[in-house]
């Protein structure tokens, strides 16, 4: 199971995607690198993802819906 903890206010957040995912964190991490997406993570359990639009383009964020959906499954 994962959470995403962003917060849903525009004001309230800034430019990157929090997920908790409870014991999962740094092997998703390493899951994700392994097929070529770049985050990062904040022990305990979250990882972060910036889906930029100056660098990352739409069809990288459906990569990593993708990605992160066939790792984690739909909760």
């Amino acid at each position: 199971p994962y959470a995403l903890i962003t917060p849903g206010h525009a004001a309230e957040r800034g430019c990157q995607l929090s997920f908790r995912v409870p014991g999962e964190a740094a092997r998703l991490v390493k899951d994700l690198a392994a097929r070529g997406i770049v985050c990062d993570s904040r022990p305990p359990d979250v990882i972060r993802v910036a889906p930029v639009p100056f660098f990352n383009t739409f069809h990288d964020a459906w990569v990593f819906a993708g990605t992160f959906r066939d790792l984690v499954g739909t909760t």
